[in-house]
């Protein structure tokens, strides 16, 4: 995976962390636990793409 993947990944991270944020003042626990997997998984992804490098 190149920079610039490995980058947008990165900023799609940003992105859903800052929507989880929203959710925990606006939604139920079941909506924010989807999207804290969602980031744990995004997380998990880029962990391997840098480790691969």
């Amino acid at each position: 995976m190149n920079k610039a993947n490995i980058e947008g990944l990165i900023n799609l991270e940003i992105e859903l962390a800052k929507s989880i944020l929203e959710l925990k003042e606006e939604h139920e626990t079941t909506v924010l636990e989807k999207w804290e997997n969602l980031l744990t998984n995004l997380e998990l992804v880029i962990s391997k793409k840098k480790g691969k490098k």
